[in-house]
Formats: structure tokens, C-alpha cells, sequence
């Protein structure tokens, strides 16, 4: 005769047995709320939100560059601390890296906590000011689709494309 803790053991044992094999055979629904979770720290939110074979889509949002400061700890002439105004460039670069960052981080993150998964499918949205001060949702794509060989062997890979299909780099004159 089994004790009571012994049934239970083997309960939640053959229950995680269960939730193990289906993350391992991509079942939809137990991969989107692994991911999820684990995405639920980041400080871009990412929302996995489907999974097709072994590809999971995946959409994060990307800060706004206006959530950034737009100066940065400086020293005057005469040795004083002050606070410097960024140049535009900078202020972009600086968004650029954190969204880099960002893409990379929730990759890694999804392809850790999803061990069936090859590939990832990731759009990124943001917001983007226009001359006017308006809002424009923005989001970028592209044609790549990182696989968890090219992120773990640490491939760069191809530039983000924009949702008009060109590859968008600042372009800043001297």
C-alpha cells in the first residue's frame, strides 16, 4: 500500500512527465505559456503568439527612442559636472543598441525555455514621432528567420528589415 505522499509524488511526476513532452513535441499552447513567462521580466515585452512545426512568432515591443534621455552627464571647461545635451545621432545609436539588445535577449530567452523549437519568427513594433509629433507604429521584420543554431553559435545574421521590405540604417551627415 503507497502513502499518501508517495501517490502524490508519482502524480505531479507523471503531470510534469506530461508538460515536458508536449513543450518537447511543440504543442502550441504549453510552448506560447513557457515563453510567456519567461518573457514576462524583460524589459521589452515580448509575447510568443503561435507556433507552427517547430517555428514559434514571436512580437516584441521596443521602447519608444522618446522614453530615452536626451542628455547624459557631462564636465564643463572648468571642471564642474553638468548635464550635456545628446547629439540626435548618439541619442539613435544608443536606441539601437538597447533594441539589439533587446532582439538578442529574447531569442536566447526563447530558445532556452523551448527546447523543440528551431527557429523564431520575431516582429518588433515601436512607436516612431513624426515631424508633427505624431505617433506612427512602426514595425520591423525581416526576411531572416534565426534559428537556434545560428543564436547559440553567436551569427549576427542580416539587418532588421522595415515593413516596406528595405533594410533601415540611420543615415546621419557629418
Amino acid at each position: 500500500m503507497q502513502s499518501k505522499s508517495t501517490r502524490v509524488c508519482t502524480h505531479l511526476t507523471a503531470e510534469v512527465q506530461q508538460w515536458w513532452q508536449s513543450l518537447l513535441g511543440n504543442d502550441e499552447a504549453t510552448v506560447c505559456e513557457t515563453v510567456n513567462y519567461a518573457f514576462s521580466d524583460n524589459p521589452a515585452a515580448g509575447c510568443a503568439v503561435g507556433v507552427e512545426g517547430s517555428v514559434m512568432s514571436v512580437v516584441m515591443r521596443q521602447q519608444d527612442i522618446d522614453s530615452l534621455p536626451d542628455q547624459t552627464p557631462g564636465i564643463t571647461s572648468s571642471g564642474r559636472p553638468t548635464l550635456k545635451t545628446l547629439a540626435k545621432r548618439d541619442r539613435v545609436m544608443w536606441w539601437l543598441t538597447a533594441m539589439g539588445s533587446n532582439i538578442i535577449a529574447t531569442l536566447k530567452e526563447g530558445f532556452s525555455v523551448a527546447p523543440g523549437i528551431t527557429a523564431i519568427d520575431l516582429a518588433v513594433i515601436t512607436v516612431c514621432r513624426t515631424r508633427s509629433g505624431s505617433g506612427l507604429w512602426r514595425t520591423a521584420g525581416g526576411p531572416a528567420r534565426p534559428s537556434r543554431q545560428a543564436i547559440e553559435a553567436g551569427h549576427r545574421g542580416r539587418p532588421l528589415a522595415t515593413a516596406r521590405g528595405r533594410t533601415e540604417v540611420p543615415r546621419h551627415r557629418p
